[in-house]
């Protein structure tokens, strides 16, 4: 169906007993490290909503593949511009006959904002709403949702509110992803530039501010300058 792919990554298989995230502390950006380490096994039933928030490059997509990765999970993406009503509610209903799962809309202010779709499609809002918390069971389904501004969402799909999410339900986490820190440029520049490390000191500190994108290029052009220099 177009506007729909269906990621299923390397190494990925159905599983009947799922990891499922716990919860961190209740506040608008959490601590990737501290939620991962609250993750616990259960059988339960379980559907999660996530919505990362950030800057262009700081990494979102790149999280949740990496999640899909960990927890052998297959990803549903969904590209709203490009989708009507009836076929989102047809794609919807396929990706739940195929939990766990991972429902992944991104850049979502693309499309909406506020309510209002930007995009030139035919997708209401409304039925976004109904396919996201229906009244259909959703068990298994991690939906992870994206956006680099979150000011133009509207709350009725989960915004940070009083450091808790405006509606639990839908969305039941939101995460800021920002720029790397110094630890996480210093263990990015070691694993790229492994066999420089006279280099390492200078390039952490020059890339001071810039998102892991961009950071990662900094190391990689770096690392193509030193090996065809020795060549």
């Amino acid at each position: 169906m177009i506007g729909v792919q269906n990621l299923v990554l390397a190494g990925s298989r159905r599983v009947g007993r799922l990891r499922v995230l716990g919860s961190p502390p209740a506040r608008p950006a959490g601590n990737l490290d501290t939620m991962f380490k609250a993750t616990i096994s259960t059988i339960i039933p379980w559907r999660r909503g996530w919505l990362l928030h950030g800057a262009p490059g700081t990494g979102k997509t790149s999280l949740v593949r990496a999640i899909g990765e960990d927890f052998d999970l297959p990803i549903f993406v969904f590209h709203l511009a490009t989708l009507y009503n009836n076929e989102l509610q047809a794609a919807w209903q396929k990706m739940l006959g195929n939990a766990p799962c991972i429902a992944l809309i991104e850049d979502i202010d693309a499309v909406f904002e506020g309510r209002e779709n930007r995009a030139g499609g035919h997708l209401t809002f409304d039925c976004l709403l109904n396919c996201l918390d229906g009244v259909e069971r959703a068990d298994g389904v991690l939906l992870i949702v994206t956006t680099n501004h979150l000011e133009k969402l509207d709350p009725a799909l989960g915004v940070p509110e009083s450091h808790v999410s405006s509606r639990p339900g839908r969305l039941d986490q939101i995460l800021e992803l920002r720029d790397l820190d110094e630890d996480g440029r210093r263990k990015l520049c070691r694993r790229i530039l492994e066999e420089w490390p006279e280099t390492w000191e200078e390039t952490v500190h020059s890339g001071l501010g810039e998102t892991g994108a961009q950071f990662q290029e900094r190391c990689t052009q770096l690392a193509l300058r030193r090996y065809w220099s020795a060549e």
